[in-house]
């Protein structure tokens, strides 16, 4: 949609935009969490969310086609998973992702048992013990945390260790 120096002069502010979102979406889930709000209300909550970018991704889409934006060119027709098994830097990429994605599902699949354990824990303990809204309330304080500590590895990390070890 835009040309080359917006793209340049807008990136920024998208990451930044793109990491600030993540930490306080998360923070919303644990204070709605935390108010009792069934996890279907919170999925109707997101469809607005959803529904409310479909509309201003309409707005500007209309918006630069009025301005004359040009037409971007379509991409090349063309076999993905052959460029992929051509190029070695891609493979690795590819292998890196199959590898990361296995960690972090083994993980999640360890932390959700010893959420719910504890919330079992909790209401056995307590028949008044909302155990949806502590799964919700502890996955929001969570993701708020760590997509902090994503926030402050990039701003003061990333750049470091690329300056130091290259790309």
């Amino acid at each position: 949609i835009y040309t080359r120096g917006d793209g340049d002069r807008l990136f920024p502010l998208i990451a930044v935009g793109s990491a600030a979102g993540a930490p306080l979406g998360a923070e919303l889930a644990e204070r709605l969490f935390a108010r009792d709000l069934s996890p279907y209300v919170m999925m109707e909550i997101a469809a607005a969310i959803l529904l409310l970018h479909l509309g201003l991704y309409q707005f500007v889409s209309r918006r630069m086609a009025a301005a004359g934006a040009p037409a971007r060119p379509p991409m090349k027709p063309g076999n993905g998973f052959a460029l992929v098994l051509k190029s070695p830097y891609l493979r690795l990429i590819a292998l890196f992702l199959v590898l990361l994605n296995i960690v972090n599902t083994v993980g999640e699949y360890i932390l959700g048992q010893a959420v719910v354990t504890s919330g079992n824990a909790q209401l056995a303990a307590n028949p008044a013990f909302n155990k949806e809204a502590f799964i919700g309330r502890f996955y929001g304080n969570y993701f708020f945390w760590t997509n902090v500590a994503t926030i402050v590895i990039q701003a003061f990390l990333v750049s470091r260790i690329v300056k130091k070890f290259g790309m």
